[in-house]
């Protein structure tokens, strides 16, 4: 964790040093701080504080940040056969009820819009080192990060409650192999692919509350937009280079 903080703030001040030169072109400000008079908030100011700017959010962030969870909901669940589950369940006649149904809902995802969309731009992220099921795991992690999680516990037929700490989950990815290409048969949870993918998360801008944040702050989506691209841009080189790097001296 440490060393992805790290990450961020190598990349960070040079990006910071950039937009202000060459971008926003900032002149340098001499720094004032003013410091208040420290006391005891009143419990009725600091309620109407926290009121005021929980509404702010919700009215004006939190309607994008939902509607974004929807969109990826919509995507994930979206078509939904009927055929999936019947044929899953009887290709497993004698499996256990939970197996069963954690299959199910892994055909489900593969077959979704979302599976679909990240089978196709698979071939994007695979100098990064990752399959068509980590890269539905990225591409539904666009609301919050954390749901990489449970993604890839439904994609690797754990299940939809898939924590962290799963160590169901965790012997899946372990055993996972590559069933095709010039990696057929290899891990595909590499050192190489995973220290790729912890640097994608570190520089990218996978978070929806954030850019929904930063439209409110800036009044617009354009910057919002511009962080996004260019954050994403940021975070492929840097995880490609990263892959290739380590694939080639491990």
């Amino acid at each position: 964790m440490v060393g992805m903080h790290c990450v961020g703030l190598l990349f960070a001040v040079p990006t910071a040093f950039v937009l202000t030169r060459l971008v926003l072109k900032v002149k340098p400000q001499p720094f004032v701080l003013e410091l208040p008079r420290y006391q005891m908030p009143k419990p009725r100011d600091v309620v109407w504080r926290m009121w005021q700017n929980a509404a702010e959010f919700v009215s004006k962030a939190g309607t994008v940040i939902f509607a974004i969870t929807i969109i990826v909901w919509a995507l994930s669940y979206f078509p939904r056969d009927a055929s999936v589950a019947a044929h899953i369940k009887a290709a497993n006649p004698t499996a256990a009820e939970e197996v069963v149904k954690a299959k199910v809902q892994a055909a489900y995802v593969e077959q979704s819009y979302m599976g679909r969309f990240g089978k196709a731009v698979q071939p994007v992220f695979d100098s990064l080192g990752f399959d068509w099921k980590i890269t539905v795991g990225v591409l539904a992690s666009f609301p919050a990060r954390e749901v990489i999680v449970s993604t890839l516990g439904v994609t690797y037929s754990v299940g939809e409650g898939a924590k962290a700490d799963s160590q169901h989950l965790r012997k899946a990815m372990q055993d996972a192999k590559w069933s095709e290409g010039p990696r057929t048969g290899k891990p595909i949870f590499s050192l190489a692919a995973v220290l790729s993918l912890m640097v994608f998360f570190a520089l990218c801008s996978q978070c929806g509350p954030t850019i929904a944040t930063l439209a409110q702050e800036t009044g617009g989506w354009k910057w919002a937009a511009g962080s996004f691209v260019y954050m994403t841009a940021l975070a492929w080189v840097a995880a490609t280079a990263v892959y290739q790097v380590v694939i080639r001296i491990s």
